[in-house]
């Protein structure tokens, strides 16, 4: 009895740090006003609830933040489409911004546009500790879950920027949803099945081309680290299979189909110069 109740202590100590955690995300979320680079989600979640797509001008606004002289820039002709910022926001903010629509009280409207973000960081938070634990394993799960919680705790700018309206919590889930997917399907199996590698090829690629569209810099990153990870599957990892050079260009066919059909968000948003 005493032995399963000491069991049980990492696993309390978790939910615990987790709650504290939790509340100093989402405490006083719903003070205004929004920070200026909030407002310009929101106004392109506006536009994306309007017209389908963030576009910047409506014939009485214009939604255009870029920081050069020629303005022309941000917007992508002949659409009118604000391309400065990325887009992958605006469609995650368009969701509290319709909720708020239904409320007049400027608090309540404020919560509900942030809180999808909060609660998309914090999801991020979590599925980035369990991609730890899907790579180095280990009995004492909850008291890795503990100390990593506790960590995160005590990073301010960490809290204050997961829940602003911003894409900042969307590169966490993303990261975390991206490496997760490459240690449950990769990272622990030499091969793949053809249900699996179908399965995996489809949810990689739309998940590194969100990403693209959320934040370009994350998106090489990823790449980058996958393909170092397959590089270490082909010359340092040992299995009870054999892998064949064949196997190995077949497990990065997934990074080179993203690639390619990369290169249309590449044109449109103009990323690289």
């Amino acid at each position: 009895m005493r032995s399963n109740l000491l069991e049980k202590i990492p696993l309390v100590l978790f939910l615990i740090l987790l709650v504290v955690f939790s509340v100093s995300i989402f405490k006083n979320i719903a003070y205004p006003l929004l920070w200026q680079d909030e407002a310009e989600t929101a106004i392109g979640a506006t536009r994306v609830l309007t017209y389908g797509y963030p576009k910047s001008n409506d014939g009485k606004n214009t939604l255009n933040l870029l920081e050069l002289d020629d303005k022309s820039l941000a917007i992508k002709e002949p659409y009118d489409a604000y391309i400065t910022s990325s887009w992958s926001q605006f469609y995650v903010a368009a969701i509290g911004v319709k909720l708020s629509s239904f409320v007049s009280d400027i608090y309540t409207k404020t919560a509900l546009i942030r809180i999808p973000f909060a609660l998309i960081g914090l999801v991020g938070i979590l599925l980035c500790a369990q991609v730890a634990k899907n790579i180095f394993g280990g009995r004492s799960q909850w008291l890795f879950y503990s100390g990593y919680v506790f960590l995160c705790m005590l990073s301010i700018s960490l809290t204050l920027h997961i829940r602003e309206v911003r894409y900042y919590s969307l590169t966490i889930l993303l990261s975390g949803a991206t490496l997760w997917l490459y240690t449950v399907f990769r990272h622990n199996q030499s091969t793949l099945s053809r249900r699996n590698f179908v399965t995996y090829t489809l949810v990689l690629v739309t998940l590194l081309i969100t990403t693209l569209a959320t934040f370009p810099p994350l998106f090489f990153i990823l790449i980058l680290t996958l393909g170092i990870a397959e590089v270490w599957h082909l010359f340092f990892k040992t299995h009870n299979k054999p892998l064949t050079i064949k196997d190995h260009l077949l497990h990065t066919l997934p990074l080179a189909l993203t690639l390619i059909l990369s290169i249309p968000v590449f044109l449109f948003f103009e990323i690289l110069p």
